[in-house]
């Protein structure tokens, strides 16, 4: 498993930054209750997989896609 996903998982949904809001703002299919569950980005990518009916590498790249473009922000 790629350690990046691990070193990078604490903040990934950080509400005191905002990212849980433009979380929610790019998966509109994901419930209050799927956000509630993510607890690192390997959730995020499991969460994106299952409500997007994605491969594991199409979710992986959604994601770190999201998460590089919001921490340039």
């Amino acid at each position: 498993m790629c350690t990046r996903l691990r070193d990078l998982a604490d903040d990934i949904l950080d509400a005191s930054n905002g990212r849980m809001l433009l979380a929610q703002a790019n998966w509109r299919r994901l419930t209050p209750r799927d956000f509630s569950g993510i607890a690192n980005k390997q959730d995020l990518i499991i969460s994106v997989e299952e409500r997007y009916n994605l491969s594991h590498a199409a979710a992986v790249q959604d994601v770190e896609l999201w998460d590089a473009r919001v921490r340039g922000m």
